[in-house]
């Protein structure tokens, strides 16, 4: 019976491994409880984890979430799998980071709002702010009297980044953003109704642990 695993893995180019099989039907067979599961380097569990992410997509059609400790696993996902997800599928797959791996020419909001916007704190930039000022750009005449918008001089890749996030169907994040999103943010930039998938879910108690500690303040 062809499912989404042996659809990808087809589209690759692989033949299914027994432990992808195994690891994609616990992945996709789940109560709101969750599962924990543990496969060997080499497995194969990123094309696991998205085809089975793909599968609750499909299913729901709420987007699905899939959560990494390290930078390096986030850039593995991205490298390679998640596009050949996406075109498999015919998903946005998108990735969020921190706002310091994105450029930002300058504050985002309106002079008038005298705010710090990307340069001060992510609650000081918000989203309909950056819709709003794509929508400020204005046209320049050419030479031969036709017109071209202007580069977006509130250009910013950070809140972009979150725009995509928003409309995706899976995006591929780091833990501590997901702890923030939420813990913290009042507009959510996931869906906390999808699926999540936390790869080496063993490191998530130290993170949380290290969330809280930097969470309390001193006096």
């Amino acid at each position: 019976m062809t499912n989404e695993l042996h659809q990808l893995l087809d589209h690759i180019g692989y033949s299914p491994r027994p432990q992808q099989e195994k690891l994609f039907d616990l992945l996709s067979n789940v109560n709101n409880r969750g599962v924990i599961a543990q496969a060997g380097t080499g497995t194969g569990k990123s094309i696991a984890v998205l085809a089975a992410a793909a599968r609750a997509y499909h299913d729901t059609g709420i987007q699905s979430l899939i959560v990494t400790p390290t930078r390096i696993l986030q850039d593995q996902y991205m490298a390679k799998d998640a596009p050949a997800a996406a075109a498999c599928f015919d998903l946005s797959i998108t990735e969020l980071r921190g706002k310091r791996w994105y450029d930002c020419d300058r504050s985002i909001d309106l002079i008038e709002d005298g705010g710090k916007g990307c340069m001060g704190k992510d609650s000081g930039c918000s989203l309909p702010k950056w819709e709003l000022a794509n929508e400020l750009r204005e046209p320049k005449t050419l030479e031969d009297g036709s017109q071209e918008e202007i580069p977006n001089k509130y250009a910013c890749g950070y809140q972009e980044a979150k725009w995509h996030a928003k409309r995706a169907q899976i995006v591929v994040t780091n833990t501590d953003f997901w702890i923030i999103n939420d813990r913290l943010l009042p507009d959510k930039i996931f869906n906390p109704e999808g699926a999540v998938f936390v790869d080496e879910s063993h490191q998530l108690e130290a993170k949380l642990k290290d969330y809280a500690g930097r969470s309390v303040q001193s006096k």
